[in-house]
């Protein structure tokens, strides 16, 4: 698409400003409900990656003496 110079002069700054207002109110409304949806979505999945804690090796070595039998 071709524009000629002379009709950017002719657009009126309000009307401007009007068009780049709607623009953020609706990337902004867009925004929010992606986030509200994402959030009722995904409320139970936990975390991501989570493991569960290994003992280290100190740790191991004084669970096996202690779960050998005594004599």
């Amino acid at each position: 698409m071709l524009v000629e110079p002379s009709s950017q002069a002719s657009t009126p700054l309000e009307a401007i400003h009007k068009g780049l207002n709607a623009a953020f109110y609706t990337c902004a409304g867009f925004a929010f409900l992606a986030t509200v949806i994402s959030a009722t979505c995904l409320f139970g999945i936990g975390k991501v990656g989570h493991r569960d804690k290994k003992p280290s090796s100190a740790e191991e070595g004084a669970l096996e003496i202690k779960s050998e039998p005594e004599r």
